[in-house]
């Protein structure tokens, strides 16, 4: 059985209103057991003081991790990130690994390729390797396409609407990727103008709703300007 371990702080917070001074924490088996004040914690087999603030890890919402090295991620404090465009082989095994223990990151959820129109935002772009960015060709294709990417565990669908980097997905293409919201949780966007609204006239099957907010009835954060 694993030892237990405690680690002591001058200073932590644990929640909002849960600032905690002279804290503890205490983990077993690789599970937190306990985090609180110091004064009256459980024993443990071994302990740590750091000079220090302890804080939950950060989990990320909006990166491309394959810009940083993963083991230094984890090691500044984020211990999970959703990946919000890179080239599908490499970032679903990337995801895959990530659920193993011998994994030296944070756990990774990822989009795949962002969709965007021919010659769109990313495919040109020096941060994005080929694959970032997948140009759509139709909404028989923007269909397929999600429903590839949903089958290989793409757990968001990231569509690019910023018109002032490159042409964008066609109103068409755009309510197709209505799709996103049985296969996958919302259809974040990249824009850095208003998102357009996608007309009926996609395949059978495929959502006809409009596609001026995230594919799920919850605002989303990602739903923002950047890459």
């Amino acid at each position: 059985m694993s030892p237990s371990l405690k680690v002591k702080a001058p200073l932590a917070w644990f929640g909002p209103g849960r600032l905690v001074r002279h804290a503890a924490v205490i983990a077993e088996g690789g599970i937190i057991t306990f985090a609180g004040p110091s004064a009256g914690s459980p024993l443990a087999d071994e302990r740590l003081e750091v000079d220090g603030f302890l804080m939950p890890a950060i989990a990320d919402r909006h990166v491309h991790v394959r810009l940083a090295d993963p083991g230094a991620v984890l090691l500044g404090g984020v211990a999970a990130v959703r990946d919000l465009a890179w080239p599908a082989d490499d970032i679903f095994a990337l995801a895959d690994a990530s659920e193993l223990p011998s994994f030296n990151g944070p756990l990774i959820r990822a989009a795949g390729p962002m969709l965007t129109g021919r010659g769109g935002y990313p495919t040109n772009e020096s941060w994005a390797p080929p694959g970032t960015g997948l140009e759509l060709d139709g909404p028989e294709h923007t269909a397929r396409t999600v429903n590839e990417l949903a089958k290989r565990g793409a757990g968001v669908i990231k569509v690019s609407l910023n018109a002032e980097a490159g042409p964008t997905p066609s109103d068409a293409e755009l309510a197709c990727t209505g799709r996103a919201k049985r296969s996958a949780r919302w259809a974040p966007a990249s824009t850095s103008s208003p998102m357009r609204r996608g007309p009926s006239g996609c395949p059978s099957g495929c959502s006809k709703r409009p596609l001026g907010r995230c594919a799920s009835s919850r605002p989303s954060t990602s739903c923002r300007s950047g890459t």
